[in-house]
């Protein structure tokens, strides 16, 4: 017997004492086709039902989710609601991206490189002509995917000693005052280490290429040509985490020059608005898009990766079946969005519930296996 989403929900919220009242299931639904097709027999309602289970095992307070084939939007809903207004969780409700923040970057690289401004195997010599010796041939793909062996700035005592209103502020040359005369943290391709200085100094380098800045890059290549309305970098989203049984706001800050990495915002209906964007070739060439998922000469494959999957320049390659998803999450399962060139197939997944739970990974898992056939993993 399924569980509703109100039956987990309630068994969630009663293990939390003293937690806001129970989140409540908004029953709009936007756009959608009368059937979802996939692989098997996909029956909407067993579908939503799963989807339900798991923002309900997580305690999950609002979320909004979309999947959309081509232009048309297959499924657009939203779940629940806002803590701290109490109001209904919606497609204009602003979601946080954190790491997700990345597939624009990713995006963003690519219609650069589109338009010859850039090339994946250009090195960060040729962008930054003053660049140390031991950065001047890393390429930007080795950036991009991870690679690169540049210092990572972010576990530095010096900079988490810096207080709020400095970091707000750090400019990319305070970043590279504080690595540009250390060691490589390992050679160029040895290791994969997830990290963000080089996104950061990358994306500098992108902007001042054309006189302009990381966000006004975003905003031409992405929110105008995508028709977004409400994307932008932010630390306005209200995000909740769940802490000494009580649901809570939880707080981070994003410095501006690390928005290439993490700290932009979104809603669930510009998303949708992204994926349709995507397949209708608004934003990218289908070659420019299949790139991000069939061009392995950028994607470094993890272990437990399958063959073809791994991290590209900014995104994962995932395979569902015979199909490739270049995706990124956030916030550790707060945001997860993907697409699939190959079948033009879009799912969204945002929710304001931060603390590690992975929900918004599992609930994009499970649309897209359903869809597509299960996630290819690594033999043994």
């Amino acid at each position: 017997m399924r569980t509703s989403f109100k039956t987990a929900a309630l068994a969630c919220w009663i293990a939390l004492a003293g937690a806001l009242p129970l989140s409540t299931v908004s029953a709009e639904l936007r756009q959608e086709a009368d059937e979802i097709a996939g692989p098997g027999d996909i029956e909407r309602a067993t579908l939503q039902s799963d989807i339900e289970a798991i923002l309900a095992k997580h305690c999950v307070e609002g979320a909004y989710i979309a999947v959309t084939m081509g232009t048309d939007t297959v499924l657009a809903r939203s779940y629940g609601r806002t803590p701290a207004t109490g109001e209904a969780f919606s497609g204009t409700t602003k979601v946080r991206l954190a790491s997700a923040s990345k597939l624009l970057t990713a995006v963003t690289v690519a219609s650069l490189r589109q338009a010859g401004v850039v090339s994946l195997e250009e090195t960060l010599g040729a962008l930054i002509p003053d660049a140390p010796e031991a950065w001047r041939d890393i390429p930007v793909w080795r950036v991009l995917n991870h690679t690169s062996g540049l210092p990572m700035v972010v576990i530095r005592e010096d900079f988490n000693a810096m207080d709020p209103e400095s970091l707000e502020r750090i400019s990319a040359a305070q970043v590279r005052a504080m690595i540009e005369d250390e060691p490589l943290d390992f050679k160029p391709g040895e290791q994969w280490r997830y990290q963000q200085s080089g996104y950061a100094l990358l994306a500098e380098a992108l902007a001042a290429r054309l006189g302009t800045t990381w966000r006004d890059l975003v905003q031409t290549r992405i929110v105008e040509a995508a028709g977004l309305r409400s994307t932008d970098f932010g630390n306005a989203a209200a995000v909740f985490e769940v802490r000494d049984e009580k649901v809570v706001p939880h707080t981070f800050l994003y410095p501006e020059l690390f928005a290439p990495a993490g700290g932009f915002e979104t809603t669930g209906e510009d998303a949708r608005r992204l994926l349709v964007a995507l397949a209708s070739g608004q934003v990218l060439t289908e070659d420019s898009l299949r790139s991000l998922t069939n061009d392995h000469r950028w994607i470094e494959t993890r272990e437990g990766d399958a063959q073809g999957a791994g991290y590209g320049p900014g995104v994962a390659v995932q395979r569902f079946g015979d199909t490739a998803f270049f995706s990124h999450c956030g916030g550790g399962g707060l945001a997860d969005i993907r697409f699939a060139p190959e079948r033009q197939l879009g799912i969204a997944v945002l929710t304001n519930r931060a603390g590690g739970t992975g929900a918004a990974i599992e609930v994009a898992d499970l649309i897209a296996t359903r869809f597509l056939g299960e996630p290819k993993r690594e033999a043994g």
